[in-house]
């Protein structure tokens, strides 16, 4: 190595960089001041994030009647298969015995024109409903009615008729019951 290899590796081995571009280089042009703020923004926006989700999974519909109609016409048109296949209502009563209620079909309109075919178990606003299959007698078109215990959000319904995506429902409450009738829109 000559002489003026040797000085000016002398020269640079005593030169340094000072703490704070010494950071800079490190973290990409952050402090580690600004690096400690950013460390402890990102619990915070994961707290946040957790409420955001909360809040999503609390959150009703400001109109419930839409709500529970979306919910009996989306799962009227799931077609899940039934637990129990039977037209006798007593046989499906004991079969589905954490139903609280009678689940014999309502109005005497309503058990002239639909025959039951069987029953399982479903929800409709987180409230433990029954879910029966019936058959309209004079199409043998399937129909699903759902029967619930009559709540106080329930209670404040009216009784009404829409139809969602091809799906006629009746909503009504008979005594402490509350129904959702499901049937094609042409039916």
């Amino acid at each position: 190595m000559s002489q003026l290899d040797k000085q000016i590796r002398e020269h640079y081995l005593q030169q340094s960089l000072s703490e704070e571009s010494l950071q800079s280089i490190l973290y990409g042009g952050q402090s580690l001041h600004s690096r400690a703020w950013l460390q402890r923004l990102i619990p915070l926006a994961a707290v946040i994030a957790a409420l955001l989700v909360a809040l999503s999974l609390l959150w009703k519909p400001t109109n419930l009647t839409d709500a529970v109609v979306a919910e009996i016409a989306k799962n009227h048109n799931k077609q899940l298969a039934m637990e129990i296949k039977s037209g006798d209502y007593r046989e499906l009563q004991t079969e589905l015995d954490r139903i609280p209620f009678s689940l014999k079909l309502p109005e005497k309109e309503v058990r002239s024109k639909f025959s039951l075919v069987g029953g399982r178990y479903c929800s409709i606003q987180t409230e433990l409903a029954a879910q029966l299959r019936l058959s309209n007698n004079d199409t043998g078109v399937p129909c699903t009615l759902y029967i619930t215990k009559l709540t106080d959000s329930l209670r404040q319904l009216k009784p009404t008729t829409r139809t969602l995506k091809g799906v006629k429902v009746k909503l009504w409450s008979d005594g402490q019951r509350f129904f959702g009738l499901a049937a094609p829109s042409g039916d």
